[in-house]
């Protein structure tokens, strides 16, 4: 069909590929049904040769099953190609969870802080700015020998399902009997202290 249309249009075959951007043995392949255009090409032949699609169809069994077999394999691809992007996101987020290492907060990282006292322990309750992949992963007390600071530590680790589940604020009760002997606590690597006596936080 393609070359009796061709030749009524007094069109050679070089004429055809050059319109098609394809070579001139591919147009005598299509034309010798050895093999054939894709479905994006075809409909680009029906509107230059003016013909329907379901009139040459009907007339090549082979074309349509040529055709059926692309689309299943296009599928299959398509299939595949979610699968590994699926699996690639997975595989993504356990190294990033698992082995992304732990960072320290810094001064930059703290919005406010509030401190609460009870009869046995005392709270300190830090509201965090971070960004939206990080969640804080230690949040611990312990004390400096040195200066005789108690000293609370935060550190921070990407997290993605921090977007889903995001936790930007943090809390530590201290037992009283730990901080006798303390007049302040420090948030490391910040300028936050945090008087006992009177619960009130400086920067």
């Amino acid at each position: 069909m393609l070359r009796q249309k061709r030749t009524d249009l007094n069109l050679t075959q070089e004429d055809i590929a050059k319109q098609f951007n394809v070579t001139r043995q591919t147009v005598s392949r299509w034309e010798n049904e050895l093999s054939y255009p894709n479905i994006d090409t075809l409909v680009e032949l029906s509107i230059f040769f003016e013909f329907s699609l379901d009139e040459i169809l009907r007339g090549d069994s082979v074309m349509v099953k040529d055709f059926a077999q692309k689309v299943n394999m296009s599928k299959k691809y398509k299939g595949w190609k979610i699968a590994t992007l699926c699996l690639t996101v997975l595989i993504s987020i356990f190294v990033l969870n698992y082995f992304s290492p732990s960072m320290d907060i810094g001064n930059g990282d703290v919005n406010s802080v509030a401190v609460t006292k009870s009869k046995g322990h005392t709270n300190v309750e830090v509201q965090l700015s971070l960004n939206v992949f990080e969640q804080p992963e230690v949040w611990e007390y312990y004390p400096d020998l040195e200066d005789g600071k108690g000293i609370i530590e935060v550190s921070k680790r990407i997290q993605l399902q921090a977007i889903f589940n995001p936790k930007k604020r943090v809390n530590l009760e201290i037992p009283n009997d730990f901080l006798s002997d303390k007049q302040t606590i420090k948030i490391k690597n910040t300028n936050y202290i945090i008087d006992l006596e009177t619960g009130t936080v400086t920067n």
